[in-house]
């Protein structure tokens, strides 16, 4: 029996950058390019393009733990694209279902800060290659089906770019310059969520990442808009 395509997880660390009381809106770096992850495989560039595609204008749904067999662990939807770094998502929580505004603030306090992408490997796109000296798998297609949120992962190098309101971070980006960050409010801690394993770094509102961050965020919430 010829195996054609193998599902597949792989999970990435995020580190929280902004946040915003009221925001829905999460911007994240969910799939970093050339780093090899605790499977001894690494995702290399245009490994989602064929995906993206095929998304078309239809969101990348993001749920729960791979959970594709729940209807509740839907929790937002997204619109991706492929950078130098690796594959960024735009995700818009459904501030109305108590669910996904318990994740979207799980995301917000910290105690959440790992997303996983979940699909399949088609055989035709898996090299074997050389990378510091030992052998990895190179992954040169990824069918992407989802992207979860999750609370632990495989790769430490990917983070939350923004989380901000939808309308802050266009108006940030149409007066090109970067948006006065809102103080958060009081935290909700759902008392049935994950202990807070620690507290989340903040990106200053000056520095040029963030400023780039909040372009590239509005800039991807006109298509899901």
């Amino acid at each position: 029996m010829t195996v054609t395509a193998k599902e597949a997880r792989k999970s990435f660390h995020a580190s929280l950058k902004a946040a915003d009381a009221d925001a829905g809106t999460v911007t994240a770096l969910v799939s970093v390019f050339e780093v090899v992850d605790s499977y001894d495989e690494m995702i290399m560039p245009g490994a989602f393009k064929d995906s993206l595609e095929r998304f078309g204008d239809d969101p990348i749904p993001i749920l729960w733990n791979h959970d594709w067999h729940e209807m509740d662990a839907h929790l937002a939807a997204a619109k991706g694209e492929e950078t130098d770094e690796g594959l960024v998502v735009t995700m818009q929580f459904d501030m109305d279902d108590p669910t996904s505004l318990k994740a979207f603030r799980l995301l917000k306090s910290g105690r959440i800060k790992e997303f996983s992408i979940g699909g399949f490997e088609p055989a035709s796109g898996i090299k074997r290659v050389e990378k510091d000296g030992r052998d990895v798998w190179a992954i040169y297609e990824f069918e992407l089906v989802e992207v979860s949120l999750v609370l632990r992962g495989a790769n430490p190098d990917t983070r939350l770019i923004d989380v901000k309101s939808a309308a802050e971070l266009v108006a940030a980006t149409e007066q090109d310059a970067p948006g006065k960050e809102v103080p958060p409010g009081d935290e909700d801690h759902p008392k049935d969520a994950e202990p807070d394993p620690g507290e989340a770094d903040k990106a200053p509102e000056d520095s040029g990442a963030f400023h780039v961050a909040q372009k590239r965020a509005s800039a991807l919430l006109d298509l899901i808009t």
